[in-house]
């Protein structure tokens, strides 16, 4: 697993709806990386979220991205929001992606990642780190399979000159495929196991030991 030039991190997304007991599982996140995680609700509504953030821990709060419901940043002391790919590449509208990219943030000025899916997309807006995905076939979504190669992969993120995020069908059995990213990010591979917070242990404890 080669080095990226950028501090290495690992990220982990949450389940898509809401649960019992989730702040605790969230706030255990938190306290196992020590860095943002990703609040990902596209099944829960904003009442749910609403009520989640008000039992998360305030440094637990402090590090969410919202993916959803990302009006609530504006009441919640929370890292910031996440900016998706439809937001900023070209579009009939936008017919350069630069002119999507400069709409999107200037609507969002608390902008933590964004969103890239093809090789030609570029980081162009201000953030502090870019996800690529997916990099395998995902695992809590069906179809949504990689477009390219590892190897094409590897070989344009050694061109990029900002922090990209794997993201996608990322585990424990295939992550020494992957080479030059800043930092790997988790969601089906934990929410699927028996033991979601034993698993992300044991996939930190793996990764830092590889480096």
């Amino acid at each position: 697993m080669a080095k990226s030039r950028f501090p290495f991190r690992i990220l982990f997304f949450t389940q898509d709806y809401c649960y019992r007991r989730e702040a605790d599982d969230l706030n255990e996140l938190v306290k196992l990386t020590g860095d943002n995680l990703h609040l990902y609700k596209p099944q829960a509504d904003l009442s749910e979220v609403r009520r989640l953030l008000e039992q998360l821990a305030p440094e637990t709060r402090s590090k969410i991205v919202l993916h959803h419901h990302r009006s609530l940043a504006e009441f919640f002391l929370v890292k910031g929001v996440h900016i998706s790919t439809h937001e900023w590449t070209a579009s009939p509208a936008h017919p350069k992606p630069d002119e999507g990219c400069q709409e999107a943030s200037n609507k969002i000025s608390n902008a933590v990642s964004m969103s890239i899916k093809t090789l030609t997309n570029k980081h162009a807006i201000d953030t502090e780190y870019a996800f690529f995905s997916p990099v395998f076939q995902s695992i809590s979504k069906k179809n949504h399979h990689p477009k390219f190669t590892i190897e094409q992969i590897n070989a344009w993120v050694a061109t990029q000159t900002e922090p990209i995020i794997a993201l996608g069908g990322l585990d424990a059995t295939n992550i020494h495929q992957l080479t030059g990213f800043s930092g790997f990010a988790f969601k089906g591979a934990i929410w699927n196991a028996a033991d979601p917070i034993a698993t992300a242990h044991d996939l930190i404890k793996g990764i830092f030991h590889e480096c």
